[in-house]
């Protein structure tokens, strides 16, 4: 770790609702500008109107992020004076977040970093902002207010971190918590996540040590980082130029700078003249939300079992799967209830002998996560893991096992549910 640095992070993930924040218009969408209501456009007169399903969410979210909840939940406004902001302003939480105080744990068992807490600063629910794509022509960039609106959950982390790796595993854990929880799409690794990186130099002791070596301190924030690849090499990045002997030394305002994925080098984006960079008014349009201490109990009642709880589980009795296996089953949130519901249809079964069954328990994770995800991520939108049903996987495994010399392969399976499904559709003309 490099004691000279310290990072903090805003961290913003798309939640699964099925409508936007503060409109009816659907957050699910491919034509670009195809899902706008009037609010999202910024129309004279329109209205907002909180979506409940994002706000269980984002309660939920919190929860899960061992974070005190907020008894009124209020809304500010960004102002933001961009081309592509066309109100002005977004609608966050900056005077009273959803939640604060929370932490997450990072282990060297389950996310392979030295074990630690971090403390979340503050949960915040906000909405998502427009997209804006670069055009091929070199003057224009092209606007599309789908995403503009969809609800967003912030994540704060305080400057309590001291270089990329254990960012990167933050990140991935925050993720994996998340999903499990049922508050995230979880389309792709990452989806809809955007991270901001604030990284600096700090002062006192170190910064005389700073200025012996030749650097003083530095304040540098990295904007609209999309993947946890991109954060650790420009955090990696920045802080090699930023302590390199060629760099000018001298006192630097706060700098924003952009991140190059193809060169995996930042670049200059303007410098910070006040320390906040943004002003925010209270939101009037929405009132007061008031949290009771039942409905926050009922929504942490509801909760799923936390990612560590199901980690713990299947490294113990009666899976005993060994650790890079539970952390691969746990990459998918539908993966531990998908792989325990298999495991319990296998061990329930009258008709193999101990010797097959135990074969098939000891191969089935990995099985699961080698031979069946590039099935299950190109199934995710017809329904994911269930499309092949736990008892129909079992039926496989163990008739595979009791056949001697018989591998188990991704084209086994697909020729097995084939034959499956042609069975059944014969059936069905009978």
């Amino acid at each position: 770790m490099n004691w000279n640095i310290y990072i903090s992070l805003e961290v913003r993930f798309q939640l699964a609702t099925a409508k936007k924040l503060f409109s009816s218009a659907s957050v699910k969408h491919e034509t670009p500008n195809s899902s706008v209501a009037f609010f999202d456009a910024a129309l004279p007169g329109s209205m907002p109107s909180l979506n409940p399903e994002a706000l269980r969410l984002a309660i939920q979210g919190a929860l899960a992020l061992n974070c005190d909840i907020a008894p009124i939940c209020q809304f500010d406004r960004k102002l933001v004076f961009h081309p592509d902001s066309l109100a002005g302003y977004q609608i966050t939480q900056h005077e009273m977040p959803l939640g604060e105080n929370g932490f997450i744990d990072l282990s060297q068992d389950l996310d392979e970093v030295e074990d630690m807490r971090i403390p979340i600063q503050s949960i915040q629910l906000e909405q998502d902002a427009i997209e804006s794509i670069q055009a091929s022509h070199p003057t224009k960039r092209f606007l599309d207010f789908n995403r503009a609106g969809s609800p967003v959950i912030k994540i704060t982390v305080p400057p309590c971190l001291h270089e990329e790796q254990t960012t990167g595993a933050l990140l991935r854990k925050l993720r994996m918590v998340l999903c499990h929880a049922g508050i995230l799409n979880n389309k792709t690794e990452l989806d809809g996540m955007n991270c901001s990186v604030n990284i600096s130099s700090p002062s006192g002791t170190s910064h005389q040590k700073n200025i012996i070596s030749g650097i003083k301190p530095f304040k540098i924030e990295l904007e609209n980082l999309s993947s946890v690849q991109s954060v650790m090499t420009a955090i990696e990045f920045e802080v090699r130029r930023q302590f390199s002997p060629t760099e000018n030394s001298n006192p630097l305002r706060t700098q924003v700078r952009g991140f190059d994925d193809k060169a995996g080098e930042t670049f200059f984006l303007y410098e910070k003249l006040v320390p906040e960079g943004h002003l925010y008014v209270p939101e009037t349009d929405i009132p007061p939300i008031n949290l009771s201490k039942a409905y926050v109990e009922k929504l942490n009642s509801s909760m799923k079992p936390l990612l560590d709880v199901l980690y713990a589980t299947l490294t113990s009795k009666p899976y005993m799967l060994p650790k890079p296996e539970a952390r691969a089953l746990l990459f998918y949130p539908e993966g531990y209830s998908y792989y325990t519901s298999v495991w319990n249809n296998i061990v329930s079964q009258k008709n193999f002998s101990s010797d097959i069954i135990n074969d098939a328990l000891r191969s089935l994770a990995s099985f699961v996560v080698t031979n069946l995800s590039t099935i299950f991520n190109e199934q995710r939108e017809r329904g994911g893991f269930y499309s092949i049903s736990p008892k129909q996987l079992a039926e496989l495994v163990l008739s595979s096992y009791s056949k001697k010399g018989s591998p188990i392969t991704s084209e086994t399976l697909v020729n097995w549910l084939a034959t499956k499904a042609e069975k059944n559709s014969v059936s069905r003309m009978a």
